[in-house]
């Protein structure tokens, strides 16, 4: 997918809309609870958010919107928000807070990547253990032998990966 200038443009107004409504009800939340100074800390602080979404980089900005794909994304981009309201999280500006953001999901999607390389058995090895259980084979014997065969496996294979 191409991302145009337009496209990039929307994203860093929907950012700043989001930031600034994000205050507007910051505030309202100040006003109907005085004694809360978090809620009028916060407007502030994403106003002054807001301020700065115009220096974000457009291809973090992509990055950003890409990251979009997904509901669960969106979650978590609602949890990082409530974490400046929590006192957590304190960006230095509109960049930093996207930056953190496209990284927690770059590494979310490593994990996701070598969790499923890691878990992921090979077919001889998937048939090995179908065919030990089906000969009642003890599971720490078979542990042992699959684990045996995996190994031969990592050595046997060529540099480059294959």
């Amino acid at each position: 997918m191409t991302t145009t200038t337009t496209d990039t443009e929307w994203t860093r107004k929907l950012l700043k809309d989001e930031l600034e409504e994000e205050a507007q009800w910051r505030r309202q939340k100040a006003v109907e609870y005085p004694d809360d100074r978090r809620n009028l800390d916060s407007a502030e602080e994403y106003e002054r958010l807001a301020k700065t979404v115009k220096d974000i980089p457009d291809d973090l900005l992509v990055a950003y919107s890409e990251a979009f794909e997904d509901a669960p994304d969106s979650e978590r981009w609602q949890e990082m928000l409530k974490d400046i309201f929590r006192g957590f999280s304190d960006p230095t500006n509109a960049t930093e807070l996207v930056q953190v953001f496209v990284d927690a999901k770059r590494e979310e999607a490593e994990d996701e990547d070598s969790e499923l390389s890691s878990d992921t058995d090979s077919y001889l090895v998937m048939r090995l253990r179908a065919t030990l259980d089906a000969h009642d084979v003890p599971s720490d014997v078979a542990e042992k032998v699959i684990q045996l065969i995996k190994e031969w496996q990592e050595t046997s294979k060529t540099p480059t990966g294959e």
